[in-house]
Protein backbone atom coordinates (compact mmCIF):
# COMPACT_ATOMS: atom_id res chain seq x y z
CA UNK A 1 0.00 0.00 0.00
CA UNK A 2 3.08 2.39 0.69
CA UNK A 3 4.57 1.63 -2.66
CA UNK A 4 1.35 2.36 -4.48
CA UNK A 5 0.70 5.67 -2.80
CA UNK A 6 4.06 6.52 -3.38
CA UNK A 7 4.26 6.19 -7.12
CA UNK A 8 0.40 7.36 -7.64
CA UNK A 9 1.75 10.83 -6.22
CA UNK A 10 4.99 10.49 -7.83
CA UNK A 11 2.65 9.72 -11.32
CA UNK A 12 0.07 12.35 -10.58
CA UNK A 13 2.72 15.29 -10.80
CA UNK A 14 4.55 13.56 -13.58
CA UNK A 15 4.90 16.04 -16.42
CA UNK A 16 5.71 13.28 -19.12
CA UNK A 17 2.54 11.04 -20.32
CA UNK A 18 4.65 8.10 -20.36
CA UNK A 19 5.96 8.93 -16.93
CA UNK A 20 2.71 9.34 -15.68
CA UNK A 21 1.62 5.85 -17.32
CA UNK A 22 4.08 4.13 -15.74
CA UNK A 23 4.10 5.39 -12.60
CA UNK A 24 0.11 5.36 -12.28
CA UNK A 25 0.42 1.73 -13.52
CA UNK A 26 2.92 0.62 -11.13
CA UNK A 27 1.22 1.92 -8.70
CA UNK A 28 -1.91 0.20 -9.42
CA UNK A 29 0.15 -3.07 -9.81
CA UNK A 30 1.57 -2.41 -6.55
CA UNK A 31 -1.36 -2.66 -4.81
CA UNK A 32 -2.67 -6.13 -6.90
CA UNK A 33 0.58 -7.62 -5.65
CA UNK A 34 -1.16 -6.98 -1.75
CA UNK A 35 -4.13 -8.76 -2.74
CA UNK A 36 -2.99 -11.97 -2.14
CA UNK A 37 -2.02 -10.86 1.45
CA UNK A 38 -6.16 -9.85 2.09
CA UNK A 39 -7.26 -13.70 1.00
CA UNK A 40 -4.84 -15.15 3.16
CA UNK A 41 -5.54 -13.47 6.20
CA UNK A 42 -9.40 -13.78 5.91
CA UNK A 43 -9.01 -17.45 4.84
CA UNK A 44 -6.77 -18.00 8.31
CA UNK A 45 -8.54 -15.43 10.61
CA UNK A 46 -11.93 -16.79 9.44
CA UNK A 47 -11.36 -20.36 10.13
CA UNK A 48 -14.58 -22.01 9.72
CA UNK A 49 -15.89 -18.55 8.51
CA UNK A 50 -13.86 -18.13 5.77
CA UNK A 51 -16.59 -18.27 3.16
CA UNK A 52 -19.16 -15.62 4.30
CA UNK A 53 -15.78 -13.52 5.28
CA UNK A 54 -14.71 -13.61 2.00
CA UNK A 55 -17.63 -12.92 0.08
CA UNK A 56 -18.03 -9.89 3.20
CA UNK A 57 -14.54 -8.83 1.87
CA UNK A 58 -14.71 -9.28 -2.03
CA UNK A 59 -18.51 -7.68 -1.33
CA UNK A 60 -16.90 -4.51 0.18
CA UNK A 61 -14.13 -4.21 -2.29
CA UNK A 62 -17.02 -3.80 -4.74
CA UNK A 63 -18.92 -1.35 -3.40
CA UNK A 64 -15.87 0.45 -3.34
CA UNK A 65 -14.73 0.45 -6.76
CA UNK A 66 -17.97 1.54 -7.65
CA UNK A 67 -17.47 4.31 -5.68
CA UNK A 68 -14.58 5.01 -6.86
CA UNK A 69 -15.63 5.30 -10.54
CA UNK A 70 -18.01 8.31 -9.14
CA UNK A 71 -16.36 10.39 -6.27
CA UNK A 72 -12.75 10.26 -9.00
CA UNK A 73 -14.65 12.30 -11.54
CA UNK A 74 -16.05 14.13 -9.40
CA UNK A 75 -12.95 15.26 -7.58
CA UNK A 76 -11.01 15.88 -11.07
CA UNK A 77 -13.59 18.11 -11.92
CA UNK A 78 -13.43 20.43 -8.53
CA UNK A 79 -10.28 19.72 -8.32
CA UNK A 80 -8.29 18.80 -10.87
CA UNK A 81 -6.75 15.26 -11.99
CA UNK A 82 -3.94 15.41 -9.40
CA UNK A 83 -6.13 15.73 -6.16
CA UNK A 84 -7.91 12.73 -7.31
CA UNK A 85 -4.93 10.89 -7.51
CA UNK A 86 -3.53 12.25 -4.40
CA UNK A 87 -6.86 11.46 -3.02
CA UNK A 88 -6.19 7.08 -3.58
CA UNK A 89 -2.54 7.75 -2.64
CA UNK A 90 -4.13 9.17 0.83
CA UNK A 91 -6.45 5.97 1.11
CA UNK A 92 -3.73 3.79 0.29
CA UNK A 93 -1.65 5.46 3.52
CA UNK A 94 -4.78 4.70 5.16
CA UNK A 95 -5.37 1.31 4.06
CA UNK A 96 -1.48 0.48 5.02
CA UNK A 97 -2.22 2.10 8.40
CA UNK A 98 -4.60 0.06 8.72
CA UNK A 99 -3.24 -3.51 8.50
CA UNK A 100 -1.14 -1.79 11.75
CA UNK A 101 -4.00 -3.15 14.00
CA UNK A 102 -4.21 -6.31 12.08
CA UNK A 103 -3.57 -9.09 14.99
CA UNK A 104 -2.35 -12.36 12.99
CA UNK A 105 -3.08 -14.50 15.85
CA UNK A 106 -6.87 -13.37 15.70
CA UNK A 107 -9.44 -15.89 14.91
CA UNK A 108 -13.46 -15.48 14.76
CA UNK A 109 -14.89 -17.57 17.25
CA UNK A 110 -18.22 -19.29 16.33
CA UNK A 111 -20.65 -20.38 18.98
CA UNK A 112 -20.63 -24.13 19.56
CA UNK A 113 -17.33 -24.69 16.77
CA UNK A 114 -14.01 -24.86 17.34
CA UNK A 115 -11.79 -21.52 16.96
Amino acid sequence: FVLTAVLLAVGSSAHAAATASLMLAGGAGALYLSQSAFWAVTADCAGQCAGVASGFMNMSGHIAAAATAIVTPLIAVHFGWAASFLTASGMAVLGALAWLAVNPAARIAVDGAPS
